[in-house]
């Protein structure tokens, strides 16, 4: 499997990282700065809707990411897919590989 989020689609080190966290992430527009993906916390694991970080915005653009995070709660985006099923299929099949739990935030 290529991860879309790393280059060449190549795992880093799993080692350096101590646990994975899964996130919704939304592609925002801005005029001044172009586009940019932002974390929404809480809408993967169900704390909080969509609806609390959006106004007028596409909800179909919304993906999600698993990241591999560090000791210092560093993360780094692994990769992408457009819905939290199969976000979770790629983020289980890392934890079961590299011994690491998955939070769903």
């Amino acid at each position: 499997m290529k991860y879309n989020c790393c280059k060449h689609g190549i795992l880093p080190t799993m080692s350096e990282f101590s646990s994975l966290e899964v996130k919704a992430v939304y592609p925002f527009e801005d005029p001044k700065f172009g586009q940019f993906c932002e974390a929404l916390p809480g809408v993967a694991s169900n704390r909080l809707q969509l609806e609390d970080f959006l106004d007028d915005e596409d909800p179909a653009k919304l993906f999600f990411t698993v990241y591999g995070c560090n000791d210092d709660g560093i993360a780094e985006a692994l990769h992408d897919e457009p819905t939290l099923t199969e976000i979770l299929v790629v983020a289980n099949d890392l934890s079961k590989r590299f011994n690491l739990e998955v939070t769903v935030i």
